[in-house]
């Protein structure tokens, strides 16, 4: 893991290896109490502890949209079932906050290249949207 301080910004950013892809890391400035290390070890731990709850997320509202709403198979993007639809989002970035890790992916051309996010509170269940 490679944290920096990012000093345009506040707080810290960088990379790791998650989930056996590279991932990039911002750690909000508000975290500077417990060290941005700690934080994204203990976030990187939640996330993998929590990781089925995520994909459930993503199948939940998302795979439903897409294939209601985007998939269109004379144009090449056909419907398709759960294992299909998680493979193609790549998790891209983490967000680490206060209460609240926020897991961005590269949508895998599902969206029109809308990100895709995955909101993670400690004690709620997580919540996945397109974003832009």
């Amino acid at each position: 893991m490679t944290l920096s301080e990012n000093p345009k910004l506040g707080g810290w950013m960088g990379h790791t290896i998650f989930r056996g892809r590279r991932v990039e890391l911002e750690i909000d400035a508000e975290m500077w109490g417990v060290g941005p290390q700690k934080a994204a070890e203990s976030a990187l731990e939640a996330l993998e502890l929590r990781w089925s709850e995520i994909d459930r997320a993503l199948l939940g509202h998302l795979l439903k949209l897409y294939n209601e709403s985007w998939a269109d198979p004379s144009q090449g993007f056909p419907t398709l079932a759960d294992p299909h639809f998680l493979e193609k989002l790549s998790l891209s970035t983490v967000a680490i906050g206060q209460g609240a890790i926020i897991l961005y992916f590269a949508d895998g051309n599902l969206f029109a290249g809308h990100t895709v996010s995955v909101t993670l509170l400690s004690d709620q269940e997580p919540t996945a949207m397109i974003e832009g």
